[in-house]
């Protein structure tokens, strides 16, 4: 007997994943839930509505192919992705793993404003964002594509 019976269930699956996920808990028990594919064009409505018909938790989701991208659920940063508003929690935890410190980011700032912001100061900055994913959660994190008129920007494109 299990202790706990997971349902991995991926953003893409729209409508279909109420019967799914009603049909597979009355067979099995579901105790949680973990969303996969969150990186793609799935927003995961439709799973979301499933796991509130089940009336099960949801414990993971996944934003991509690795290890670090498999995160705890946030509701709050999954409505908030969900609703196209961007996700003010996910940028700032992107811009902690630049290692940026408080003091560096004020100096560039400094710099920029002041106009003795040169090419070796930009080519610092870029080198601490061009780190694997970061720039792709950056721009994940925006809510740019949402507005009106706003770009389509294929956070793949970036690195």
């Amino acid at each position: 007997q299990p202790d706990e019976v997971l349902l991995v269930m991926d953003a893409t699956v729209g409508q279909r994943a109420g019967p799914q996920a009603r049909t597979l808990n009355e067979a099995v028990g579901i105790t949680g839930v973990i969303i996969t594919k969150m990186d793609g064009t799935g927003k995961g409505g439709g799973v979301l509505s499933a796991v509130a018909e089940i009336k099960t938790p949801v414990y993971f989701i996944g934003t991509g192919e690795h290890m670090e991208d498999f995160e705890i659920f946030n509701p709050k940063k999954f409505l908030s992705r969900l609703l196209g508003l961007g996700d003010l929690e996910s940028l700032m935890e992107a811009f902690k793993e630049t290692n940026i410190t408080e003091e560096e980011a004020e100096e560039s700032v400094n710099k920029l404003m002041s106009g003795k912001f040169n090419l070796k100061d930009m080519y610092d900055v870029w080198e601490k964002f061009s780190q694997p994913g970061i720039l792709q959660k950056l721009v994940e994190s925006l809510p740019l594509s949402k507005l009106p008129g706003g770009p389509k920007i294929d956070p793949t494109d970036i690195e």
